[in-house]
């Protein structure tokens, strides 16, 4: 896999990592590996939920994940906007 980043302002870091787990999570189903996270109490500590371990073990496609909890990062973007400095 490679990445080429054409516009460095637009980049989304965890979308970019959501895209690199979803890709990880099908190759390891075509391959036949269910669990392809040796520590999944780790990944959830990590991701604050089991939500997105749930949604790539079901197939999600990168796209679809980020969708999910779209409403969810504009409600906090909202919500955060008042505490902003600058």
């Amino acid at each position: 896999m490679r990445l080429i980043v054409t516009d460095a302002a637009g980049v989304q870091p965890l979308e970019i990592g959501v895209h690199v787990l979803a890709a990880l999570s099908a190759e390891a189903r075509a391959a036949g590996v269910r669990r392809f996270i040796a520590n999944v109490g780790m990944f959830h500590a990590l991701a604050g939920t089991k939500r997105l371990y749930r949604m790539l073990l079901d197939g999600r496609d990168a796209s679809a994940i980020v969708a999910a909890w779209r409403e969810e990062v504009e409600a906090f973007k909202t919500r955060r906007a008042k505490y902003l400095l600058y």
